[in-house]
């Protein structure tokens, strides 16, 4: 934003039509650049010799169809004064070139002579110059001190230590750290800064100028950097060995060829822009002047006008016109061709410019990752490096076409390019967090369905470009005959597609999660956004299902895998070198400790030391759920709720298919093509992709409506979840929730929201028109509520709780008169395997819900033949054993991965006797009296007392059992398959904590509760404040009187 100070005498720029600008700050011309084009020219007229260098340097410096460097730059000086500031430090860029084609002895000897017209009492009439540059800024700086002459001594004195220190190193610089005060100094920062000072006619105190120099150092290194950054294509080349470039300076201190050396700079600019940035916010926390507020806008244009000038200068650039016009995309970046101008009424010139698709510059890119990457864990205090994955799915058969809109397909430009963009983005910001954890690695997979001949060449070649960009690649194939049998051919399934995407998905989770990747990156852009819409508007979806494709997901269709959904950082912070580190470091807590220890012998202390906790400085895990402990009751530690898991990112979503066609074709990245996407008899997206290219469609129906509709279709449902969470943490609806038994005790809210209004006419009418939304945000509670407790993997849609939300919220389908709350009407009921019961007291709304009881056929099933219901891992020796894991036998052994029992717990065993073929199934009635006579007194009574208060009824037949089976027993004139006769015997109960004496001698158990939102669990802010049913703004004194009178007269009535 430019200051309104300002803005009256500049025009803003948009720099988003050029490719190669990144810088973060804005752009802006003065109303008097046709003045500064005309002095200019002037001055290179006046101060250059005929036929020399620096003559066609000024001439080409001065050619920018973009615009003039100084009303760009030094756009924030009054119209009146800037002719003349550019005009002086043009001399100065002039004398710039001259020297340095010298040596240095001669271009100090320069300096010196120029120098010497540097005094207040100057008189261009009577002084003989050595050259013209003399002469030329002897009368410009007449003028300016006729124009000024309070600064005429600041603006001398600022000059000669320009000339006395810009070019005082004759030798090359072997750090950046040596290098980056030079450079300041050097490309004329200082004396830039002090010229928009004084073109704005403003002077900052020395104060003032104190308090922000950190910022203006930090201004100046971008400034130098920039520069740097794009003269480069020019320097690199001149011979002279008085050229002093950072990209030079960081290919010696770290050995790096200058493409790399190149791409740090890059990164150092980014990092100085982001320091500048911090010190600015901290500075304009306190009180700050109206001069420092517009000398931090003023230095804002003029580095961001730098950056766009550099960007856009014929000095620095390149151009390939001819390959632009081989390409309809025009995806090479051209220098814009200026084909017309005009005035406007500020008389301003404005250039019209020939349109181009720019390719993803990584300064875009990587706005991208950050608006999409957010934080998992925000509390987190340390982060282990992690790699980061990226996935390509190969196209192997006309019949798969459209599995997945975009995802990577058979190194398509769309994952070609994103692999272009990670490869440089990880080399320019070495530093950058991706979520929670700095990049270390980055490791390409491509998907190989082996569904035809040529499916594992094209692999291969997809492979090998993608190593050719520097990034880790594997291809990994999926084994039809372990999923469909030997003898199956997979194209000849009617749900293929189907098939493929589940099984590509558990092959990638499987694949990145022991490599320990958590965050994963696929390829969808703008027009996959824009055709899945289509697609569901043309399948009749509401709002909810036109929000279209995520930015951020968890990854699908791996719900039963550990580690890969939702889960996983439980066992990472059992480990020694967690990952994720939510305490505090060592460090920080030798300091507290040293300082509680001084501050503990001072007055006072002993007042505010019971306020002092162990466990202030950490946070505390999601997964840890807090229980309240009642000595009545033996104590039972809650299961740990999952959490992690594996994440797929979308950073392209921003960008159009044509941009990222551009960024490959103007790098020289190759991609392959898929036929099969243009054949629209395939697939909808293809005819939809027809219709779309070679039609106009009606204005409500192009890419920007419908991409419009997506987004305002995401806010209203974030704004319905949003609304739903607050409302259950803060009218306290979820009274308790018990992980090991997985129930939750419910108190729902009536959900009369708004202000109530008694005596009004038109009361009535206003509670009709909210009943709908009421109902909807019922629903969507009830979904919220249901996710605690069902074993199904995907939750029941709002329209299918239609039923479930008149049983739960009465109020919302009868009239008011009619209800009445806690009435004897209630009734138990279940859906999505969850069970309501009603608590039966006075006026109340409470539910519990639980597991709903198991189906006898499931039953049956689990008595006669376990092994049908429950798929035991095998057992391996784990390479990174767990606290609860016994390491050090080798005869022990544990499950390969934790299995998903019954969709609710992560249950894992550690064994050392693997021949009792053990299991986990549901607790049943008849083994309940043979455990409970294997337990010792102390054991059965908490075991008795726990089951009646956590796992009253038929509750308790939901849980998990730990069974030892025996070998089948063969009955005589049997065929051997019979299992009815397999002797069970029941060892424990993991939720609850219970197992028989001894049993941790030779099995050992660790078991979690799965994923849920444990930040709605949240308690009444004031919890001696009574439950109100009823809620209702807070209104003035006045109208609560008025209400009162009213009321009153009502039952006077009465």
């Amino acid at each position: 934003m430019v200051a309104s100070a300002i803005s009256s005498i500049v025009r803003v720029i948009k720099p988003q039509s050029v490719p190669s600008f990144f810088s973060r700050y804005p752009v802006a011309i003065s109303i008097a650049a046709p003045d500064v084009e005309l002095a200019l020219r002037l001055i290179g007229e006046d101060a250059c010799e005929e036929n020399t260098r620096e003559r066609r340097r000024a001439l080409i410096r001065h050619s920018n169809p973009y615009g003039d460097p100084f009303a760009i730059c030094h756009c924030s000086a009054l119209p009146e004064r800037l002719p003349l500031l550019a005009s002086i430090i043009e001399v100065m860029w002039i004398h710039d070139d001259v020297t340095e084609e010298l040596d240095h002895s001669s271009a100090c000897q320069q300096h010196q002579l120029l120098a010497e017209v540097l005094r207040v009492d100057i008189d261009p009439l009577k002084y003989k110059p050595a050259n013209v540059r003399q002469q030329t800024l002897a009368r410009l700086l007449q003028a300016a001190i006729a124009l000024d002459n309070d600064k005429a001594s600041s603006m001398v004195e600022t000059l000669r230590n320009y000339l006395a220190t810009f070019d005082n190193r004759d030798d090359d610089f072997d750090s950046m750290s040596e290098y980056m005060p030079y450079r300041i100094s050097n490309c004329g920062y200082w004396i830039s800064s002090y010229f928009i000072r004084w073109g704005m006619g403003m002077t900052l105190t020395t104060a003032e100028y104190e308090s922000i120099r950190d910022y203006d150092i930090a201004m100046g290194n971008v400034l130098g950097l920039t520069n740097d950054y794009f003269s480069w294509n020019v320097e690199k080349d001149q011979p002279t060995d008085r050229i002093r470039n950072g990209v030079r300076v960081l290919s010696r201190e770290h050995n790096v060829p200058p493409d790399a050396a190149k791409k740090m700079l890059l990164g150092s600019i980014i990092e100085e822009e982001e320091r500048a940035a911090t010190i600015k916010k901290r500075r304009i926390m306190q009180p700050v002047s109206e001069s420092v507020a517009m000398y931090f806008d003023a230095i804002e244009l003029y580095v961001g006008g730098s950056c766009y000038w550099h960007a856009t200068a014929p000095r620095y650039q390149k151009f390939d016109v001819s390959a632009a016009l081989r390409c309809n995309l025009a995806s090479t970046p051209l220098r814009p061709k200026r084909i017309s101008s005009t005035r406007d009424g500020m008389g301003a010139i404005t250039p019209v410019f020939n349109s181009v698709v720019r390719p993803v510059s990584i300064a875009e890119f990587r706005e991208a990752i950050l608006s999409t990457c957010k934080p998992r864990f925000p509390n987190v205090r340390h982060a282990r490096s992690r790699p980061i994955g990226e996935a390509n799915k190969l196209h192997l058969a006309r019949l798969c076409a459209d599995w997945f809109p975009g995802l990577a397909i058979s190194g398509g430009v769309d994952s070609m390019a994103l692999a272009y963009l990670f490869s440089h983005y990880v080399k320019t910001y070495k530093s950058q967090h991706i979520t929670d954890n700095p990049v270390r690695d980055i490791l390409s997979v491509t998907i190989d369905h082996r569904l035809r001949p040529e499916s594992s060449t094209e692999a291969a070649k997809v492979a090998t470009n993608v190593r050719h960009l520097g990034l880790r690649a594997e291809v990994l194939r999926i084994n039809w005959s372990n999923v469909l049998g030997s003898d199956v051919d997979p194209t000849t399934q009617p749900n293929m597609e189907s098939l493929a995407r589940t099984h590509r998905y558990r092959v990638l989770g499987s694949f990145f999660a022991k490599q320990n990747v958590v965050s994963l990156f696929f390829g969808h852009h703008r027009d996959d956004q824009y055709e899945t819409i289509l697609m569901r508007l043309l399948s009749g979806h509401g709002y909810r299902g036109l929000q279209g494709i995520r930015q951020a997901n968890a990854i699908p269709e791996c719900y039963d895998i550990n580690g890969v959904y939702k889960s996983g950082l439980a066992d990472d912070q059992l480990r020694v070198h967690p990952y994720l580190k939510f305490s505090p470091p060592i460090s920080q807590t030798r300091a507290l400790r040293k300082t509680l220890k001084h501050e503990s012998t001072m007055p006072g202390f002993e007042q505010f030391r019971s306020h002092l906790g162990v466990h202030d400085l950490s946070t505390r895990f999601p997964g840890q759920v807090e229980r309240d402990y009642d000595a009545s009751l033996p104590y039972l530690s809650p299961l740990t709720v999952e959490d992690g898991g594996i994440t797929i990112y979308r950073p392209l979503l921003e960008f159009d298919k044509a941009r990222l066609v551009a960024t490959c074709e103007a790098n020289g990245v190759p991609w392959f093509e898929d036929g099969t996407n243009l054949d629209p008899t395939l697939t909808t997206r293809n005819a939809l992709r027809k219709l779309c290219r070679e039609n106009e469609l009606p204005k409500a129906l192009q890419k920007t409506s419908i991409l419009a509709l997506a987004e305002r279709s995401r806010r209203r449902v974030q704004v319905e979840e949003n609304q739903a969470a607050r409302i259950i943490q803060q009218e306290a609806t979820i009274v308790d929730f018990d992980p090991n038994v997985g129930s939750l005790l419910v108190d729902l809210p009536l959900l009369h929201i708004g202000r109530s209004m008694y005596a009004r006419i038109n009361k009535a009418a206003r509670d009709k028109a909210r009943r709908g939304r009421q109902r909807l945000l019922a629903a969507v509670i009830t979904r919220k509520l249901l996710s605690f407790v069902t074993p199904d993997s995907h939750l029941p849609s709002i329209s299918n709780l239609e039923n479930t939300v008149r049983r739960l919220f009465p109020s919302l389908h009868a009239d008011e008169p009619a209800f009445s709350i806690g009435g004897g009407d209630r009734k138990g009921f279940s859906i999505a395997g969850v069970q309501f019961d009603p608590v039966p007291s006075y006026n109340s709304t409470r539910w519990f819900l639980s597991r709903a009881p198991l189906s006898s056929n499931y039953m049956r099933a689990v008595a006669t033949d376990p092994s049908s219901v429950f798929k035991r891992p095998s057992w391996v020796s784990s390479p990174n054993p767990l606290p609860w894991e016994e390491a050090s036998d080798p005869a022990w052994k544990s499950w390969k991965t934790a299995v998903l029992w019954d969709g609710r717990f992560w249950i894992r065993l550690n064994s050392c006797h693997r021949q009792s073929r053990l299991h986990v199934l549901p607790l049943m009635a008849e083994h309940t009296r043979a455990f409970k006579a294997a337990l010792n007194p102390k054991d059965r009574a908490r075991f008795e007392k726990l089951l009646k208060y956590h796992a009253r009824g038929k509750v308790r037949y939901t849980l998990p059992g730990i069974y030892a089976l025996q070998a089948p027993i063969i009955t005589p004139g049997g065929t051997g398959s019979e299992e009815a006769h397999r002797k069970m015997m029941l060892l424990a109960l993991p939720t609850l904590g219970i197992h028989i004496a001894s049993l941790e001698k030779w099995v050992r158990y660790d078991v979690r509760y799965k994923h849920v939102d444990t930040q709605i669990l949240g308690k009444r802010k004031h919890n001696k404040t009574p439950r109100i049913h009823r809620f209702t703004t807070r209104v003035s004194v006045s109208r609560r009187r008025r209400q009162q009178r009213l009321r009153m007269d009502e039952e006077i009535q009465i």
